[in-house]
C-alpha cells in the first residue's frame, strides 16, 4: 500500500504546486493508522527502522515514496490527535471473523484549517458486520468542516513551489511550448494522417520542474542516499532542468555516457570548509 498511497499523494501534490492551492484527498485508504503508509502521508517519509516497508522499484528506478510534506488527519486534528476506533466493518466469506477498525481518512495539506469533524462511534457500541438494514455501507460516513484560503499564504510557498511559474504562465510567458520544453510536434496516426500534437504547455513544464525539485530535496534530505541517477531517457530539456535545480540546492551534478546513453548523476557535495565545489557540466 506504500506505493500506492504514495503514487496518489504525489500526483496530488504536484498538481497543487503549480498554483500553490490547497489540497485534501479522501477517501477509503485501506491502511490503519499504526500502518507505515500513515506514518508515509502524515509526515511525508517513514523512519528508517520502517524502511523494510517503503516499495523497492525497479534497478536503475530513482523514483522514492517520500512526499514533498506530510498530510493532516482531519479528523485526528479535531480530536487531539486520534483516529476513529473504526469506520470499516466488514465480513468476508472465507474469513472466519469480521474486521473492524480505521481505514477511512481525508487527509489536508497545511493551507487547509480544519473546524471540527463529527465524533465517530466506539466499536462496543457497533451493530455489525455492515451493511444492515441502518447502515447502507460497510464503510461509516466520515466528514470534517474545514476552512480553505481564498489566497495562497505566502508563508508555505517553500511547500508548493511554483507559484512564480504559475503567475507566468498564466500571462502567456511560454504559450505554445510543449511537454519537455520542446516545440509543438506532428505525430503520425496510424492511417498516415498527422494531428498537430500540443503537449501540456508551460503548465506541464511547471508540473516538471515542481517534481524534479521535489525529488531532488527528498534526494538531499535522505541520509541512505548518497547517489542519486537520472535515467538517459530525459530530453534536452529536462537534463538542463535538473542541472539547473541541482546547482540551486547545492548539489553536485555531472553527466555521463555519449548519445542514448548519458544520463546524469547528482551527489550531495562533501563540507569542505573554504573549498568551493562546482557543479558538473551540460
Amino acid at each position: 500500500m506504500a506505493m500506492h498511497a504514495s503514487l496518489a499523494m504525489q500526483h496530488l501534490q504536484q498538481l497543487a504546486a503549480v498554483t500553490g492551492a490547497p489540497c485534501l484527498l479522501g477517501g477509503d485508504w485501506n491502511i490503519k493508522p499504526t500502518d507505515p503508509a500513515y506514518q508515509l502521508l502524515t509526515r511525508g517519509s517513514m523512519e528508517s527502522t520502517l524502511m523494510a516497508h517503503y516499495p523497492a522499484g525497479p534497478e536503475g528506478d530513482t523514483w522514492a515514496p517520500d512526499l514533498r510534506y506530510g498530510m493532516a488527519s482531519a479528523y485526528a486534528m479535531a480530536h487531539g490527535g486520534s483516529e476513529p476506533d473504526f469506520t470499516n466493518y466488514a465480513q468476508v466469506r472465507d474469513d472466519a471473523d469480521p474486521f473492524i477498525g480505521c481505514l477511512d481518512y481525508i487527509f489536508c495539506s497545511p493551507h487547509v484549517h480544519v473546524v471540527g469533524a463529527p465524533a465517530m462511534p466506539h466499536r462496543s457500541t457497533a451493530n455489525g458486520p455492515l451493511p444492515t438494514s441502518s447502515e447502507p455501507s460497510d464503510h461509516l460516513l466520515l466528514s470534517a468542516e474545514l476552512e480553505l484560503p481564498l489566497t495562497p499564504d505566502p508563508a508555505l510557498s517553500h511547500l508548493y513551489g511554483g507559484m512564480d511559474g504559475a503567475a507566468n504562465s498564466a500571462a502567456g510567458g511560454t504559450e505554445g511550448r510543449a511537454l519537455g520544453g520542446g516545440r509543438s510536434r506532428q505525430v503520425a496516426q496510424k492511417d498516415g494522417s498527422e494531428r498537430l500534437a500540443k503537449a501540456w504547455g508551460a503548465e506541464a513544464n511547471e508540473q516538471m520542474r515542481v517534481a524534479r525539485k521535489g525529488e531532488l530535496e527528498a534526494f538531499a534530505i535522505r541520509e541512505r542516499d548518497e547517489v542519486l541517477d537520472f535515467p538517459s531517457s530525459l530530453n534536452s530539456y529536462e537534463r538542463k532542468l535538473v542541472h539547473s535545480l541541482a546547482e540551486e540546492l547545492g548539489l553536485e551534478h555531472t553527466s555521463f555516457g555519449e548519445g542514448r546513453d548519458r544520463f546524469i548523476r547528482v551527489e550531495k557535495k562533501l563540507a569542505q570548509p573554504g573549498v568551493a565545489v562546482a557543479g558538473g557540466v551540460a
